[in-house]
């Protein structure tokens, strides 16, 4: 009789601790990687621009939330796009935005204190455009 108690009851222990560490792993948020998140946090995730309780176009790019806010989430001035469309950089409003491509609204950053020209320079929008070409992960 003990050996069979043990034989079922075993199984469904293991389980469950299997799928509570499970829960455990994935209760932390996506986010972006450091590289990527280095350059929202110095020149996007600012207040009264995409941080805060109320930022700009309902996109914060603070390091806790940024990836829930752009990656397959539509733009709000262009709904067809996707900020950040995983796979397909050219795609990405969030591209768009940063090249001077948008069709509506201006090139960001707007307060221009990029490096390059006031913008971000190509290499920080190279950074972003690879992660977003390679599937947007998370880290």
């Amino acid at each position: 009789m003990k050996k069979t108690f043990f034989i079922l009851i075993m199984p469904a222990a293991l389980w469950t601790q299997a799928c509570g560490d499970l829960e455990e792993k994935n209760s932390e948020p996506d986010k972006v990687p450091a590289d990527v998140q280095a350059i929202f946090t110095t020149y996007c995730a600012k207040s009264g621009c995409h941080a805060g309780t109320s930022p700009q176009q309902g996109m914060n790019l603070s390091e806790e939330v940024a990836y829930q806010n752009i990656v397959n989430v539509s733009s709000m001035e262009s709904p067809s796009l996707k900020r950040a469309n995983p796979g397909n950089a050219n795609n990405s409003y969030l591209i768009h935005k940063i090249e001077g491509t948008q069709s509506v609204g201006n090139r960001m950053p707007l307060d221009q204190q990029g490096p390059d020209g006031g913008y971000l320079s190509s290499a920080q929008i190279n950074a972003i455009r690879s992660w977003i070409d390679n599937g947007a992960q998370p880290r």
